[in-house]
């Protein structure tokens, strides 16, 4: 019986690490201020052209040690920067990730619903070998925004650590009222409670002793 028990533990941790390892990344986008997305290329190597895998999952070539994020956005306002994280850690900017669109750019971001501008956008991130979660956000005056979401690897695919994503600061609670404060109790019912107490302890000794006189 002990030996079952323990075959069924060690499938148990097993499945839960295979499933960790395995967890699906949610490629899903805010689509709130970014209106649209041309993906053009993830260099060195990859021209998107359309294609699901070369947006989500790019395969470099081993020894890259640079993932070059290439394409333009159709805004809803304008950008201020654009930023990315690694396996959702520390948000960095590069200084020269926005690159100023060409006419033909502006004029195509103009038949796209809510957007008001556009923008190009040229990101430079660092990659190893492996696989990694890189996300790339549109920063604006009052916040950042996703809009590539990408699992880069580079040579062969390994499982990897994806982190937390920062969780949105709860709203502070109200304070509560405070409680009116109990009535002092009695003293002297505490007093006649312990007198009690003596009383009904001496009664019980005395038919004890009693009983053992008598018998």
């Amino acid at each position: 019986m002990k030996k079952l028990v323990s075959i069924l533990v060690i499938a148990v941790m097993c499945l839960a690490l295979s499933i960790t390892a395995f967890a699906e990344v949610d490629f899903t986008l805010p689509k709130e201020k970014v209106r649209h997305v041309s993906y053009d290329e993830v260099r060195p190597g990859i021209v998107v052209d359309g294609q699901t895998a070369n947006v989500q999952t790019p395969v470099l070539a081993t020894g890259t040690t640079e993932a070059f994020f290439w394409g333009w956005v159709a805004l809803s306002e304008d950008v201020v920067s654009f930023s990315y994280t690694i396996n959702n850690g520390e948000a960095v900017t590069p200084a020269d990730a926005v690159v100023t669109p060409e006419q033909a750019v502006l004029d195509a971001a103009k038949g796209v619903a809510g957007a008001t501008t556009a923008s190009r956008f040229g990101v430079k991130v660092p990659v190893t070998e492996g696989t990694q979660l890189v996300k790339i956000f549109a920063d604006f005056e009052d916040g950042s925004e996703v809009f590539w979401i990408a699992e880069v690897t580079v040579g062969e695919a390994t499982d990897y650590d994806p982190g937390e994503e920062p969780s949105e600061p709860s709203e502070p609670s109200e304070p509560s009222e405070p409680s009116e404060p109990s009535e002092p109790s009695n003293p002297e019912s505490g007093d006649v409670s312990i007198i009690f107490v003596v009383v009904a302890a001496a009664l019980v000794l005395t038919v004890v002793a009693k009983k053992k006189i008598f018998a």
